[in-house]
């Protein structure tokens, strides 16, 4: 009876573990979703908004970026009249913590389609992205650390 409860103990324990390492995986994966999803929609008419919309979402290295160049980033896709409405396709775990771009973070591939609007033609262009987005939790808050278009 003994080694029963014992068994049973285990296996309540296990699954109490995987179950909290799969909300985990869920949460990086929805950070990396949430990232890309702010990084392709994007408007002339609210570039400031968008981008600080996007820099809420991440941390250095990647931050550093965007701050470096936010007035150019602004004033160009206003300049350009810009209007890109996106999605996220598909998004999924490359690498776990600690093997991720620089050691930290987990590494998500995500999949994401765009519609890109001709300012002059007022033609929408179907873009279609594929990402490797860096997550690391900084301060218990889950950000975007890096992100890298890839081919």
């Amino acid at each position: 009876m003994a080694a029963a409860v014992t068994v049973a103990a285990l296996a309540w324990q296990q699954h109490q573990h995987l179950t909290g390492e799969a909300q985990q995986q869920a949460a990086i994966v929805d950070t990396a979703k949430q990232g890309i999803t702010a990084l392709i929609n994007i408007s002339g008419d609210n570039a400031a908004a968008d981008l600080t919309r996007l820099n809420e979402l991440t941390t250095a290295p990647f931050s550093d970026e965007l701050h470096n160049q936010s007035a150019n980033y602004v004033k160009a896709i206003h300049d350009a009249d810009v209007l890109s409405t996106g999605q996220v396709i598909a998004a999924g775990i490359a690498t776990e913590d600690g093997t991720a771009r620089g050691g930290e973070g987990t590494t998500v591939i995500v999949a994401a389609d765009a519609q890109v609007t001709d300012p002059q033609t007022h033609q929408q262009q179907r873009r279609s992205y594929r990402f490797s987005v860096t997550v690391k939790q900084v301060h218990g808050v889950r950000k975007v650390s890096d992100v890298e278009f890839v081919p």
